[in-house]
């Protein structure tokens, strides 16, 4: 008997459907550790005044925290595949949950960096188990694109509320607001913890050479690495380079708020199409998006051609992320490439603007065009080409077991 195909999966291929709580409780779980990220523009500027920072000392707040989380995502990658789920789990709530209360009664910047780093690296396991868990959904496409609508949603909500919580409260409020948005969590413990049983069986995955499938496992976060390295150096310049077009600040703040609706749109389209859409089409039509946008924002000095732009990279950069990772949890039926995958794609959030600055100095801002460009080509042909090699072991599989 043959296996039947549906998009890019044979049922040979098809991972471990999750239960609607272990969902949830992944999502919760890979999105709550962001939320600080999300309010760390206005928290910056509360903190500023009330611990007396220097203006250069703040970055240093989202710094210690991204670096923890890093850290920590790459230490839960390699912990998953014999380590405990659910101890992994339970470390990451106590210390996220600690470090955002603690972080609230802070005396003092240095306190505060510790206690940011603290969160951040229960953030960084949370994150690693997550995205193992989500990579065991039926869908890893709509499981991961649904992770991006919860979050672009709560990020909305927690901006609303931020400036009439400081209105009563000190900026401490701020972090005790994570902390309570956290405590969900060790509640859904169990129901992500009970998905470790489903992995690590290869009888569920297309039969792969060894040689060749540790391999394939470094193809998915490699090409992870190169697209947000291009993402977050473009996003990062945005704004610079509607100034340097001679755009108002209006114009520009309102092109960056459509992107961000974009981006929402981008995670419900993918949500509701799922795999449907083949992963190789998906990730080229990503590519078409973005570097059409870069072409686009790079060349004009209208506003509403500008816009226009910020709209589909904002569109095709969110489309990329869900089908990325879905591209990597098909390699890999542990969860570590996709752990892997998202400890990388920090790495890349926080070297892509630093990188983009040697070339921004030595060549102008329209470097980051082509910097970005070679990287998101560089991203495709590593996923598009793990996709296709997937493909391959698949088809051989069927007709090995026809």
């Amino acid at each position: 008997m043959t296996a039947q195909h549906t998009g890019d999966r044979s049922s040979a291929n098809q991972p471990v459907s999750t239960s609607p709580a272990s969902l949830v409780g992944a999502i919760h779980a890979f999105v709550i550790p962001g939320v600080a990220f999300q309010l760390m523009p206005v928290i910056v500027g509360a903190v500023k005044d009330g611990l007396g920072l220097a203006t250069a000392q703040l970055g240093t707040i989202p710094a210690a925290e991204l670096g923890a989380m890093t850290l920590a995502n790459l230490i839960g990658a390699w912990l998953i595949r014999s380590g405990s789920w659910r101890q992994l789990l339970w470390t990451g709530w106590l210390l996220l949950i600690f470090g955002n209360l603690a972080s609230a009664a802070a005396p003092s910047a240095a306190v505060l960096f510790a206690c940011r780093a603290t969160a951040g690296f229960g953030g960084g396991l949370l994150s690693a188990v997550a995205a193992a868990a989500l990579a065991q959904a039926a869908s890893p496409e709509r499981s991961f694109a649904a992770s991006a609508v919860v979050q672009a949603v709560l990020a909305a909500a927690c901006m609303a509320i931020a400036s009439k919580l400081l209105q009563f409260s000190s900026w401490g409020i701020l972090f005790i607001t994570v902390a309570v948005l956290a405590l969900p969590g060790p509640v859904l413990i169990g129901r992500i913890a009970a998905l470790q049983s489903s992995t690590g069986h290869e009888s569920k995955r297309a039969p792969q050479p060894t040689e060749r499938r540790s391999v394939l496992i470094l193809w998915g976060p490699v090409g992870m690495l190169f697209g947000y390295l291009a993402m977050s150096m473009t996003w990062v310049y945005m704004g610079e380079v509607g100034k340097q077009a001679g755009l108002s600040i209006e114009t520009v703040a309102f092109a960056l708020s459509a992107g961000t609706l974009a981006s929402l749109v981008s995670s419900l389209f993918v949500t509701a199409v799922g795999q449907k859409l083949p992963r190789v089409v998906a990730l080229s039509m990503t590519l078409i998006l973005t570097c059409s946008a870069l072409s686009i924002v790079f060349s004009t000095s209208a506003g509403w051609v500008f816009s226009l732009g910020v709209i589909l990279w904002s569109f095709g950069a969110t489309m990329f992320t869900p089908y990325a990772f879905a591209t990597t949890a098909q390699t890999d039926p542990s969860g570590t490439s996709t752990s892997l995958a998202s400890a990388l794609t920090g790495a890349g959030g926080a070297a892509g603007p630093m990188l983009a600055g040697y070339f921004v100095a030595d060549s102008g801002l329209g470097s980051v065009a082509w910097l970005a460009a070679g990287f998101l080509l560089a991203g495709w042909i590593a996923l598009a080409s793990l996709s296709l090699r997937v493909r391959s072991f698949s088809a051989d599989a069927t007709r090995t077991n026809a």
